[in-house]
């Protein structure tokens, strides 16, 4: 494994020593001191920290008591968001110290019980740099979750040394990081006062340089006063700071001058400026120290910043800050004498570690530094070594690297108690690497190479208590082939059919070719709520798709339509964890299992299908998410206007956490009693059990183990992610509400199926009613009426926005052939399917021009009456196929239309028509439209970016024989048109 340091930029303060000594090494005398002096604005150098400053959680630590033995002390949180933040995802630290300088041990403070979560709470303490403790939480119900706008006390006592605690420094310096990647930026203003330090007509401050540091000790931006505001005041604002972290300030030394830093440290707000103010005194008796720091961890060879702080004066501040090379040393430049309003310490800003080889040093002990005048210090800084069993071990499994790319791996801790050592050059595997306990530790993996990826870096942060897996799993973006839209699909607008996934028939689609099939998810076609369902209809569509590629000679996809909440019958919320009693009546919330189980199932079959990549099939599958969901919540107002699904808490993180828990965790051997009679042992993943159980010989298809095996999910394994979901992968925080639930439901499909593409779905119906297609004649009515406002509200919902966007959009008509249907408005003649095409295209186009698949479209076609006698049975008729393929068949005037059809006669209130103009006949023929002829249709949906037209449904005609046999027409229109298939704009 090869080895890099962690980057950091040398600073210019590290010339500190050759500077005391020299004073800038500049002849010419400075002047002016200019009062006022502003620079520019300096942008810092990015430095992106996998730990910031909550901007929910604020929180104070305060003693009481004064005896010089014991203290008492309390620490609240509060948690001042509308949402509820877990707890262990953040530690809390402050420093901690007598009042002379020596640190205190806390030990751990304790909630005994907290009633909202109805369990413990206990934060414990672990030394941090310097004189920090960094605490770090946990809860009896291993979930320790602060609900929103709530606050939570935590009490407890610790013994001092008989010198009194330093109770103000404890509590100013107190903290709160957590595990998230701030994006914010600020501003620090510094202003260097040097109009007491005696600059004017001497040489004493040229080059006066300041570094602005990060927590780490690393310079993220740095200026030189000019020499005109050298004995004024000079201001210089630093730009580009990270939101919520902290930095400080260290300067150069002048001669015969002490430096104070007010405040000590900054807390960059996104919101408004922060100063610190660096001010140069006269001191008349001084002396200097060289200071050097050992070698301790061969390896590390950056710099590292120490600092030295009075802690003669209560807030300890610091008096200069310098940069050092292990095995080197530097000069601290004039500090006033050591008396009892100097007494100095030297303080490492982090320790140094190597978690590959599982080394970590921590400075042993706060050392004095005594500062006499005419006589130079000298002072060797100790630093020891932590102990193995204090070490955890963390496993970082990297994949879905590419060809000959690698990762680095860069760590950091929520407290910067350390500068790390990390690696370069990894590839796809595993590497176990030795963290320190109660450390809240971060590892960024970042790929570097020849391919992009959706994610990169990937973070992982975890509190370290026990060992832990953390997951680095790269998705590379898909390019879509010339001339596509959506990859994996072809260049053409694609056909496809729905299926049953007999694999002993092919799904009804031998010698029918097709480019993909469709099948609902699970065993109710609603997302079997409550119930977690083994994906055999999943890898039965795969089956067939496979056997029709090879058959037919052209790639079928297989296509699976899946729910993780369901509105087709009305209003529900039994998916988001909530009952209804009565129409009107109050939520009642019921738990996260509903939620849970829902993106389980979806997981599954995301997980399922990928697992079917190959070589030749990059991208294995799709998926069409939540038909009819988001068409209800539009249609029902559930979310606009402070509908109920815009303030509804969903317990989106719980039931993901556990969800994910349950198709990652390892389970002990487990006993299957199959119908056969014998009792098969197996362990691992869920479904790593079942393909144990399949290939043992002792059943003879999954549909032998599928009930036993989802008894076991639901009984054994769901209950014990309840119980700790934690199986060491990170999972991104999603707001617990309707919009994150979305974002969550992306995320799913897209961590288990990589390659998978998916598209929400959107309704015909979901403004109002789906009779506007016959009412509205122009594309700007259609738009103002219709389509504006489902596209406000998909942006409102940021459906397509975000990291794990859907790679298309999904339309359906509705499910039934048009005879069984035009009594609520489902016939459409030539102008319904020109508005129904301008209604996709003006959404598509709404949303950032996303592909659409039109699916579910009746298949049925306009019967002739020499058809209807040959086949007296056969009654089911649609326009769809006649729209896009033309009927040569049929007469231009219809006249040869079969008779059952003619004597149809439309609602004029649906079809906008009157009189004879509802009559069958002249309702197809509106505007001259032929039906007898290709009318170029294929190519309009085209420009409406329709990428497939998907065939056919649970009960309507479809391309193959199911759910009803056509005797081949559609298929042979496909066969027909595949020797010349329209080609995607």
């Amino acid at each position: 494994m090869k080895i890099n340091n962690k980057h950091k930029l040398l600073t210019s303060i590290l010339a500190a020593s050759a500077l005391s000594a020299c004073n800038g090494g500049s002849s010419s005398a400075t002047g002016g001191g200019q009062m006022g002096g502003q620079s520019t604005p300096i942008s810092a150098q990015a430095s992106q920290s996998l730990f910031s400053a909550s901007s929910c959680l604020t929180g104070s630590f305060a003693t009481s008591g004064n005896s010089i033995w014991y203290i008492s002390d309390t620490l609240t949180l509060t948690n001042t968001c509308s949402t509820a933040q877990d707890l262990s995802k953040q530690s809390v630290s402050f420093n901690s110290q007598d009042n002379n300088g020596a640190g205190i041990a806390i030990g751990s403070l304790e909630n005994g019980w907290y009633p909202l979560t109805q369990a413990s709470y206990k934060i414990t303490f672990n030394a941090g740099s310097g004189n920090q403790q960094v605490g770090t939480i946990t809860a009896s119900n291993n979930s320790p979750i602060l609900p929103a706008n709530s606050a939570i006390t935590f009490t407890g006592g610790f013994n001092i040394n008989g010198v009194a605690y330093n109770s103000a420094l404890a509590s100013s310096s107190f903290a709160i990081n957590g595990s998230s990647t701030p994006t914010a930026t600020g501003t620090l203003n510094v202003v260097v006062d040097t109009t007491t330090a005696g600059c004017t007509g001497t040489t004493i401050c040229n080059g006066l340089t300041v570094n602005v540091n990060d927590t780490s000790g690393k310079s993220v931006a740095s200026f030189t006063v000019p020499a005109a505001n050298l004995g004024g005041t000079y201001q210089a604002p630093v730009k580009n700071l990270t939101a919520g972290s902290t930095y400080s300030v260290s300067a150069t030394p002048v001669t015969s001058t002490t430096i104070s830093y007010t405040p000590t440290t900054a807390t960059i707000s996104a919101t408004e400026s922060k100063t610190i103010t660096v001010k140069y005194t006269p001191s008349a008796a001084v002396g200097s120290a060289t200071v050097s720091l050992p070698s301790y961890l061969a390896g590390y060879t950056n710099p590292l910043q120490v600092k030295i702080i009075n802690t003669a004066l209560e807030s300890s501040p610091v008096v200069n800050a310098y940069s050092v090379i292990q095995g080197s040393s530097f000069v601290t430049g004039d500090l006033p004498v050591s008396d009892s309003k100097h007494i100095y310490k030297v303080v490492m800003t982090t320790g140094i570690a190597n978690p590959a080889t599982g080394e970590y040093y921590y400075e042993s002990a706060i050392p004095t530094l005594t500062i006499t005048k005419g006589s130079p210090a000298t002072l060797s800084i100790p630093m020891v070594k932590v102990a193995t069993n204090k070490l955890q071990n963390v496993t970082l499994v990297e994949s879905g690297l590419v060809g000959s790319d690698t990762a680095v791996t860069t760590f950091s801790d929520s407290t910067s108690k350390y500068s790390y050592v990390n690696t370069a050059g990894v590839a796809n595997g595993s590497v176990v690497y030795k963290v320190e306990s109660g450390l809240l530790f971060g590892a960024s993996t970042q790929a570097s190479g020849s391919n992009t990826y959706t994610t990169n870096p990937i973070v992982n942060t975890a509190t370290i208590n026990a060992a832990k897996t953390f997951t680095a799993a790269f998705v590379k973006v898909v390019t879509p082939p010339s001339g596509a839209t959506v990859a994996g699909w072809p260049n053409y607008l694609a056909m496809g059919a729905v299926t049953d996934a007999d694999t002993t028939k092919d799904g009804g689609l031998t010698g029918r070719p097709v480019d993909a099939i469709f099948k609902y998810g699970g065993d109710g076609g609603n997302g079997d709520p409550g119930r977690i369902v083994f994906p055999i209809y999943t890898l039965n569509t795969i089956t067939v798709a496979n056997s029709l590629t090879k058959a037919n000679g052209k790639h079928v996809i297989p296509t699976m339509v899946d729910y993780t909440a369901e509105m087709s019958g009305g209003t529900a919320y039994k998916d988001f964890g909530y009952d209804q009693p009565s129409a009107g009546a109050a939520l009642v919330y019921q738990g996260e299992s509903i939620p849970a189980m829902h993106f389980v199932n979806l997981m599954l079959d995301a997980q399922t299908l990928q697992q079917s990549k190959s070589a030749d099939n990059p991208y294995p599958g799709s998926i069409i998410i939540n038909p009819d969901l988001l068409g209800m919540i539009q249609q029902q107002n559930l979310f606009a206007n402070g509908g109920p699904l815009s303030t509804l808490n969903i317990p989106v993180n719980k039931s993901l956490q556990q969800a994910t828990c349950f198709m990652m965790r390892k389970f002990g051997p487990t006993d299957f009693a199959l119908p056969s009679g014998d009792i098969v042992t197996v362990s691992g993943t869920p479904m790593e059990m079942a393909a144990a159980l399949r290939s043992s010989g002792k059943v003879w298809s999954y549909w032998d183990i599928k009930s036993v095996w989802e008894d076991k999910a639901v009984n054994i394994w769901y209950p014990s992610c309840v119980t700790n979901s934690d199986v060491g992968v990170t999972i991104p925080t999603f707001a617990d509400s309707f919009k994150g639930w979305i974002q969550a439901t992306n995320w799913a499909i897209k961590y288990f199926g990589s390659d998978v593409t998916f598209g929400w779905q959107e309704n015909v119906w979901a403004v109002n009613s789906a009779n506007w297609i016959h009412q509205l004649n122009s594309s700007q009515s259609i738009q103002s009426s219709i389509s504006d406002p489902i596209v406000s509200l998909w942006k409102a919902l940021e459906v397509y926005n975000g990291k794990y966007k859907p790679d298309f959009l999904v339309f359906d008509r509705y499910e039934m052939d048009d005879t069984a249907a035009y009594g609520s408005g489902y016939w459409y003649n030539a102008r319904d399917w020109n508005n129904y095409l301008t209604f996709v295209q003006q959404i598509s186009t709404g949303l950032g021009n996303q592909p659409v698949m039109l699916w579910q479209i009746p298949g049925g076609h306009i019967q002739t009456q020499a058809e209807v006698v040959a086949t007296p049975s056969y009654l089911r008729a649609s326009t769809a196929p006649g729209y896009f393929f033309g009927q040569p068949e049929l007469s231009a005037d219809l006249s040869n239309m079969a008779d059952y059809l003619k004597q149809i006669t439309l609602n004029s209130s649906y079809y906008n028509c009157s009189g004879t103009g509802c009559q069958m006949i002249n309702y197809m023929t509106m505007n001259g439209y032929n039906w007898s002829k290709d009318n170029g249709n294929l190519k309009v949906a085209a420009t409406a970016n329709v990428f497939a037209i998907l065939w056919g449904g649970g009960s309507t005609q479809s391309v193959g024989t199911f759910p009803i046999n056509d005797n081949g027409w559609l298929a042979n229109k496909l066969i027909n048109y595949y020797k010349s298939p329209q080609l995607l704009k």
